[in-house]
């Protein structure tokens, strides 16, 4: 089966940047953007200062069927935010379609997303390093510097406890899909990699050469060529959860040798504060 199709998830990626970007209204540069039938997906309040595809086409596995998840921050305006009612830091668009692609976005305002940050936010700095950036102001290398000033080994509860949500999904799900199996290893391979070197890498075709299993590349294309719901026998499960321990080991033990700092350091800290000031007053006179 999987030799049926040769696939380029590059070009699915590319062409779900250029979708990203149509839909979004970055191409355009207004308020919101409207498909062929006229649906609106709208934009986060005030400045954006990136938005990127996190998901599948982020995690190196995308389907040609593949949903579009969004995700960034913003900088509400100075005006709004100290107000006695100001506006909520997230905002959300969900279930939204554009040209037949359902998309989720999710964004955060800027002093909510470095709080994030902060607290061991493994998937917001996966969003930060996302490849597949949609826009940017022209921040968001200072960004990526700053995120590498406050990474920690604490962001092993992050990826932990994803680990333990995926393992019970696979453990017990009535169908075990390889979507399922693939985002198991997706986030303990890219937390044993961000443990080990300080780098952020989700592509899990790129991780997976280190990872000791020869069956990933089977199961990302039968996600692909069966698109979102392929399944697999039951007699995967146990062998995917023996290796997915196995990983788990691994994964711990990348935490107690990482080079990476105990706690926060404070001038990272204070970069950050920085920066925050600097982006919420940028309009000001």
């Amino acid at each position: 089966m999987t030799d049926e199709v040769p696939l380029d998830f590059a070009k699915i990626n590319a062409d779900a940047l250029e979708l990203a970007r149509r839909a979004t209204g970055a191409v355009s540069g207004e308020g919101v953007a409207r498909d062929d039938e006229g649906t609106v997906i709208a934009r986060p309040p005030g400045h954006v200062v990136f938005s990127a595809i996190s998901g599948g086409h982020m995690y190196g596995f995308p389907s040609p069927d593949s949903d579009l998840d969004i995700r960034g921050c913003h900088v509400l305006p100075l005006g709004d935010v100290i107000r006695l009612s100001p506006p909520k830091e997230t905002f959300e668009e969900m279930g939204k379609f554009y040209q037949g692609v359902e998309i989720d976005r999710v964004s955060h305002d800027l002093v909510k997303y470095l709080l994030l940050l902060l607290k061991n936010g493994g998937y917001i700095l996966e969003q930060i390093f996302s490849p597949l950036v949609i826009e940017e102001d022209g921040t968001l290398d200072e960004l990526r510097t700053l995120a590498r000033g406050v990474m920690t080994k604490n962001v092993l509860y992050h990826y932990d406890g994803f680990f333990r949500k995926k393992r019970t999904e696979v453990e017990g799900s009535e169908t075990l899909s390889a979507k399922a199996v693939l985002y198991l290893f997706r986030v303990v391979l890219s937390g044993i990699h961000l443990l080990e070197t300080g780098e952020v890498e989700t592509d899990l075709q790129r991780l997976a050469g280190r990872s000791g299993i020869d069956y990933l590349p089977e199961l990302w294309l039968r996600k692909a060529l069966d698109r979102e719901a392929a399944s697999l026998d039951e007699g995967w499960r146990e062998r995917v959860l023996a290796d997915a321990d196995r990983l788990r080991g691994e994964l711990e033990a990348a935490s107690e040798s990482s080079p990476l700092p105990d706690s926060v350091p404070a001038e990272g800290r204070r970069a950050l504060d920085d920066y925050l000031v600097r982006m919420r007053t940028r309009e000001c006179p």
